[in-house]
């Protein structure tokens, strides 16, 4: 910053009436002076003419002087003036300069102003360094050490400083060795108040280090901890990580708001620090997920006992916000005794565990093996494939029919999710919608299913001139996005189809949410002319009273209950029943699993509207159910042929033949 001169007010010219004035108006004092002089010179024996030279050197000297008077009181009122002016200035300027000796006392303390951060009483002749918090003189005296030593240069120091009140203050502090400067002489101390800084900076550091909901260590805290613990795990020091995870938090969290989610998990929190011995570091690694590490401590609990313990913490409910909940918690447990083992892979390790706590029925603790690694690599391949294989249009459609038992003709088709990956070879459907439940690729999926499922039913129609439908499944999740109504409306304008060629099909998974997102878009599905088909009933929840409430068109009977028909008695039995309570709600049926013909002739016989399964036909690619189809339609229109024109490629379904 270029340094600023103050120079000194430039004084304005009097006017000729004043400079006039200024002279006469001093006229008898001069006359009455010179009269004097020429008095004592004459009774002093001089010559009148030497008087008169007296007289006038006098004079001269007198005026002289005055001039002088003057311009020095000029002088010394400008220079208060820069004084006032450099001090105002001085003091809105939030540094403050503290000049020492050569044996450290203050000699002058200057800014700062009513904002000073060092008192300027009483300051000037203490020491320096009797400025300094005590932990931090021995860098200050560094820091003055540095500037004797290389005059002229500034040195740099941060440290805190003694401030009215006993209180202490961070600055931030530039030291010059201004001794060999006449108009200083001294050791020059810029100061600088940096504490709103350093406490910014502190509570990033803590924010860094430490879960801001429940004081736990963070992640970087409890890795860096795991990295220290590694380097002396061995056979018989292992190092063991609890990674835990709170079961349907997201339930807490949708329905009472996720301020109450939090206060459970702060309570979780509690509960588990005061249930874990001194030797374990509990962390949050953010949302429901904490990771505690597990050292070994000769004769302390293990890592099994410290996952009970934290099990058995949660026995009891919590009551958060006036709600009395129950919460359990999965745990994955992994060891380690190989010191050069990363903490990223223990980590991962036990997340693999936690995985398989997790769908193997929740609060449960489950310890890692080697194949549950290999699951874990193979579904993050998956995952990866499968992103792929929607970029690139890999995943197929294909189409099985749903037979009316009555006329034994197609009515409609379930578009079936098929993709053959490169290496793998045909993967499971119930795989793929796994993998994209878990990763959030179920919406594409699923808009990708209805986009290629409604283009191949456009095209069937359009060919065979009959109306059949197309069924397609769908997830819940897709069914809970606000969107999802205006998606279905725009394919089927796109491929000119009426809303009565398209069914929906959904698991019982959707009884779960009676008042929901889900419900209201069945209900505008309904609305608006779709049908609404309730899938593999007979495997979930079964729970009859639902049947009523929601905009049901069509149920769907899992194979598990049309085999049982034909095996024992009892089977029989409750298919009637079934097939009793859905004639009672006038709902048609279409029974799945159908393989021979015996099945086909007593479910028919039963009251089964429909009927689905390999003993009508197989699930087919697109060009080859119009094939097909076209059989049916051959009585009507005369026509044999064949259409192989691009079938398009898509579909959702875990049904594989």
């Amino acid at each position: 910053m270029p340094t600023r001169s103050f120079a000194l007010p430039r004084r304005s010219a009097p006017a000729p009436f004043g400079r006039a004035w200024g002279r006469w108006r001093l006229a008898p004092i001069w006359a009455a002076c010179f009269a004097t002089v020429v008095a004592v010179a004459l009774r002093g024996g001089l010559t009148p003419l030497t008087a008169a030279a007296l007289v006038v050197s006098v004079g001269l000297l007198t005026w002289r002087a005055a001039r002088v008077a003057h311009q020095h009181a000029t002088l010394v009122g400008a220079v208060d003036s820069d004084r006032r002016r450099l001090r105002t200035l001085l003091g809105d300027v939030a540094d403050q300069v503290v000049i020492c000796d050569d044996h450290g006392l203050v000699t002058e303390v200057v800014g700062a102003g009513n904002g000073a951060m060092l008192s300027t009483s009483g300051l000037v002749g203490t020491r320096m360094l009797d400025l300094v918090h005590e932990s931090d003189r021995a860098s200050a005296l560094a820091a003055m050490e540095g500037a004797l030593s290389q005059r002229g240069r500034s040195t740099p120091w941060e440290g805190r400083v003694r401030v009215p009140g006993g209180l202490t203050a961070w600055v931030n502090a530039a030291v010059v060795d201004r001794r060999d400067d006449p108009d200083v002489r001294g050791l020059v101390v810029t100061f600088r108040d940096v504490t709103v800084r350093r406490a910014a900076e502190q509570e990033l550091e803590r924010l860094a280090h430490f879960d801001p909901l429940t004081g736990l260590p963070s992640r970087a805290t409890l890795v860096a901890d795991l990295r220290a613990a590694l380097l002396h795990a061995s056979p018989t020091h292992p190092v063991s990580v609890l990674y835990c995870d709170l079961d349907r938090l997201k339930v807490v969290n949708d329905s009472l708001g996720h301020h109450t989610g939090d206060l459970l998990i702060a309570a979780v929190a509690k509960r588990w620090t005061d249930a874990l011995p001194g030797h374990t570091t509990l962390s949050r690694f953010g949302g429901d997920e904490f990771v505690v590490l597990v050292p070994h401590v000769e004769d302390g609990p293990g890592p099994a006992a410290v996952a009970d313990a934290m099990v058995a913490a949660l026995d009891q409910s919590i009551v958060v916000a006036g709600y009395e909940l129950t919460v359990t918690a999965s745990i994955g447990l992994a060891t380690v005794i190989d010191r050069d083992k990363a903490a990223e892979d223990v980590l991962r390790d036990a997340d693999a565990a936690l995985y398989e706590a997790k769908t193997g029925g929740r609060n449960r603790v489950v310890e890692f093996d080697t194949d549950m690694g290999d699951a874990a690599v193979e579904r993050l391949l998956l995952e990866s494939d499968l992103r792929s294989a929607l970029r690139s249009g890999l995943i197929e459609v294909h189409l099985q029919p749903i037979m009316d038992l009555a006329t034994r003709r197609p009515s409609s088709f379930e578009a079936l999710l098929r993709w053959e990956h490169p290496v793998r070879g045909w993967v499971r459907p119930d795989k793929i919608v796994h993998v994209a439940e878990e990763t959030g690729l179920i919406v594409e999926l699923g808009n990708v299913v209805l986009e290629l499922s409604c283009q191949a039913i456009a095209w069937m129609r359009d060919l065979l001139g009959t109306p059949v439908k197309v069924a397609v499944n769908t997830s819940p999740l897709q069914l809970a996005r606000a969107e999802f109504m205006s998606t279905v409306d725009e394919v089927l304008r796109r491929y000119d189809l009426p809303a009565s060629a398209l069914v929906i099909e959904v698991t019982e998974g959707i009884l779960l949410d009676p008042a929901g997102q889900g419900r209201a878009t069945l209900q505008a599905l309904h609305h608006r002319g779709i049908g609404i088909s309730l899938d593999d009933f007979g495997t979930g929840y079964s729970s009859l009273s639902y049947l009523g409430t929601f905009p049901l068109d069509q149920l769907k009977l899992d194979r598990t209950i049309t085999n049982g028909a034909t095996e024992t008695a009892t089977g029989l039995a409750v298919l009637r029943g079934v097939l009793h309570m859905t004639e009672q709600l006038g709902l048609p049926v279409v029974a799945e699993g159908l393989e021979t013909e015996e099945q086909i002739a007593q479910l028919t016989a039963l009251g089964a509207t429909h009927g689905q399964g390999w003993g009508f036909a197989a699930a087919m690619p697109v060009s080859e159910a119009i094939r097909w189809a076209r059989r049916w339609a051959s009585d009507e229109t005369g026509d044999q042929g064949s259409d192989d024109r691009g079938a398009p490629r898509a579909g959702i379904s875990d049904d594989q033949p």
